[in-house]
């Protein structure tokens, strides 16, 4: 529709990702919690969606900012952070694709102790 009144398929996709987004926090069952944020970052498919929906930020200011809660969150975890700074890491692509290849490469204390030892066990008794 945004393109019918003279706006770019860009402005429109972007438009139609953060009203899907914002929509989402309506509904306690779509909202984006702590736990679904660790799926994001952990699962592959997960991950490689929600990156794929990312825009890349080149700020130096703000790379500083997410590397700084990169370092929080991989060591302490995602409650670690407040909803706002845990909302900054899901919607930068880099950020998430640190997470990842940072928790898959044995980084992160927290997420070695819950999250993956957790997940292997479960895929291991079923």
């Amino acid at each position: 529709a945004l393109m019918l009144v003279g706006y770019s398929a860009g402005f429109a996709a972007v438009a139609g990702i953060l009203s899907c987004v914002l929509v989402s926090f309506f509904n306690k069952e779509t909202r984006m919690t702590p736990k679904r944020m660790v799926e994001a970052i952990v699962d592959p498919i997960s991950n490689g969606i929600h990156v794929a929906l990312q825009r890349y930020r080149q700020s130096a200011v703000r790379q500083r900012y997410l590397e700084n809660l990169l370092s929080r969150c991989l060591q302490d975890g995602p409650l670690a952070l407040t909803k706002a700074e845990r909302l900054d890491l899901l919607y930068d692509r880099q950020a998430m694709c640190t997470l990842h290849e940072a928790i898959w490469d044995g980084e992160g204390a927290w997420w070695q102790k819950e999250v993956l030892e957790k997940r292997i066990a479960s895929k291991v008794l079923c």
